[in-house]
Formats: structure tokens, sequence, C-alpha cells
């Protein structure tokens, strides 16, 4: 009898010693899937961002292998209804076509930009306008990210804004943009009625001005001389995120001019 019984008890434990085993099994596969699809998921999304920056070095507006200061046909443009940042005395203008979305813009941005700003804007040397050139195509968050910073414009912060969207310009949802606005102080329910208006008529005009002048990428730049009407006779342009070095020699050339 005894016998017996320890025979039942030994064959219980071995059932579910078994059973135990199954489920590590399980478990283990189970978990090993899910890594294996996240480290492919990981790999494809690295093999997107490589492919996205390859295609925009790539674009007609960037051209591999293009001198990045080029010299073009004197041409007078208008700042009228572009954020501009520097002083009215200033003797040279730099007309940046950007795309909030755009990773080159970012680095410009957070990088060169404020190199510019230091040498030549505070010293009222340089005035910066920002003209508006989303590539829809590659940014599909580009446009709403123009009308943000459009209608902080109308508040007087399009740079404070500018400044926010650039230093996460992944992340563009509409919720983010107006934290954004909550940030920066703005009179929220204005700013929610400008963007919902959806004003284009800036930021396509923008993107006219950029075709004129045969820019399709971003960023891309003009360069030029103020006349005394306050417009910009542009002779050079300066095509991607090009280091501080390029701007400078471009610079200094138009105020060696002057």
């Amino acid at each position: 009898m005894l016998r017996s019984l320890g025979s039942r008890i030994v064959g219980s434990f071995r059932h579910v010693s078994a059973v135990s085993v199954v489920g590590l099994l399980f478990v283990f596969f189970v978990s090993a899937a899910q890594y294996f699809q996240l480290a492919k998921m990981a790999r494809l999304e690295i093999q997107l961002q490589r492919l996205e920056g390859a295609i925009v070095s790539q674009r007609p507006g960037r051209p591999v292998g293009s001198t990045p200061s080029q010299t073009v046909g004197p041409s007078v443009v208008s700042l009228k209804g572009a954020p501009t940042k520097g002083g009215a005395s200033a003797k040279v203008a730099i007309i940046e076509y950007s795309d909030f979305q755009c990773p080159y813009c970012a680095r410009f941005a957070t990088t060169t930009q404020r190199e510019i700003e230091d040498v030549y804007v505070s010293t009222g040397l340089v005035r910066l306008a920002f003209r508006h050139l989303p590539i829809e195509s590659l940014h599909p968050a580009a446009v709403s990210a123009s009308i943000a910073a459009s209608c902080a414009g109308e508040q007087e912060q399009f740079w404070p804004m500018h400044d926010r969207i650039f230093q996460s310009p992944k992340d563009l949802a509409a919720p983010s943009l107006l934290r954004r606005a909550r940030e920066l102080e703005l009179d929220v329910p204005r700013f929610e009625k400008c963007v919902a208006s959806g004003q284009k008529a800036q930021i396509e005009g923008d993107a006219s001005e950029a075709k004129r002048f045969g820019l399709s990428g971003t960023p891309a730049f003009l360069l030029g001389s103020f006349q005394a009407d306050g417009s910009v006779r542009v002779t050079k342009k300066i095509i991607g995120s090009q280091p501080f070095a390029t701007f400078k020699e471009a610079v200094d050339g138009l105020l060696a001019a002057k």
C-alpha cells in the first residue's frame, strides 16, 4: 500500500515537473521571438533613417559634389513677411529656406546658426531671415510645424517657437506643438484659432520664391546686401547645412564689398 502511494506521488511530481518545463520552454520561445522581432524593427528603423539621409543629400537642391557657396546673378528680393533676427542697420542678409522636420535644418539651427548669431548678428553686421520650404513628400508634419511657428510669430514669439521645434524635430504632433505654445505662455485660444485656420499663404509664397532661385532642398540660403529701401540684392547662395567657415567666407566677402 505504501509502495503504491509512493508511486502515485512520484508520478504526480513527474507530471507537474513536465508541465513546468513545457511552460518555461513556451515562455522562453515567445520571449525570444519578441526579442528578434524588436531587433528586426530596430534594424529597419536605422535603414530607413540612412535612406532618408541619402535621399535628402542627393535632391536637386543639394547636388553631390557642388560648391557650398555659389555666386548667383544679382536679384532683388523683399523680406516682407519673413521673421528676421538682427538690427535694422545690418549690411548683409542671410535668408534661410528651411523645413522644420528636416534633420539637416535642425543641425544648422542648433550649431552653425548660433555661431553666426554670436559673430555677426549680435554685432549688428548681419540680419537673419527665415523662409518656409517644407518638403511634404519626406516630412509630412513640416507644414503643420510651419503653421504653428507662424502663429507663434503673430504673438512675437516666432524665434522661441523655432528654437523649441528644432530641439525636438521628430516630435511635431499637434499636442506637442500646443505644449510648446503653453511653455512660451502664448495666448493659447488665439494660437489654436490661428492654427485651425491653416494659414498657408506665407508658406506657399516662400516656396514659390525658393523655386525661382532653383532651391528644392533644405536648408538653402540666399545671401546679399541690403539696399536703401530695405530690399536685399542677392548675389550668393549656399546649399546644405554647411559649417560656419563657409558662411564666414561668404559674409566677409559681402561686407568687404560694401
